[in-house]
């Protein structure tokens, strides 16, 4: 009989406190202010949030993607399509083939960091060997001018050729 009303009396117990636990625990999430939206206020951080939004970012170029489109990706046997193993109808003939135009060589540049700023983003790179700089957008590097900083990598314009320098090469 004490054993039983032991067990009734700790089990009353064991109930009561769980029902003030929960009633305390409802109280505290009940007295939380309201927090609103978690996100970056634009007014405070307005760079930071003008680059988390998808739409605001820049379009990748041509330059990023030839890397892809040029080699082969993931067997050792693909190989890009050559007009030797293409079969197509002789195309009629034309006046003489438009000059290859004559590329220019590329600077010598390395990418060794990147810094988001108010401004923009800003390149430590080193030129042709030298001592590290920091580089911003729209300056000029050996006649190519850098049309582009992006978080890993770094673009080069020259009038119609674009190189893209990446950060881990």
């Amino acid at each position: 009989m004490m054993s039983r009303l032991l067990s009734l009396c700790g089990t009353c117990a064991l109930a009561s406190t769980a029902a003030g636990v929960a009633v305390w625990a409802n109280g505290v999430v009940q007295s939380q202010p309201d927090l609103g939206p978690l996100s970056v206020e634009t007014d405070v951080f307005p760079a930071a949030a003008q680059q988390t939004k998808p739409e605001n970012r820049p379009q990748k170029s041509d330059v990023f993607y030839s890397a892809v489109t040029q080699r082969p990706i993931f067997a050792p046997t693909r190989r890009a399509v050559s007009l030797d193993t293409v079969k197509t109808a002789e195309p009629a003939p034309t006046s003489a083939p438009a000059p290859k135009p004559i590329l220019a060589t590329p600077p010598e540049v390395r990418l060794l960091g990147v810094m988001g700023t108010a401004q923009g983003n800003t390149a430590l790179i080193s030129h042709a060997g030298g001592n590290p700089i920091w580089v911003t957008q729209k300056e000029t590097l050996g006649g190519w001018q850098i049309s582009d900083i992006f978080a890993d990598a770094l673009e080069l314009r020259l009038k119609t050729q674009t190189i893209r320098i990446e950060m881990y090469q």
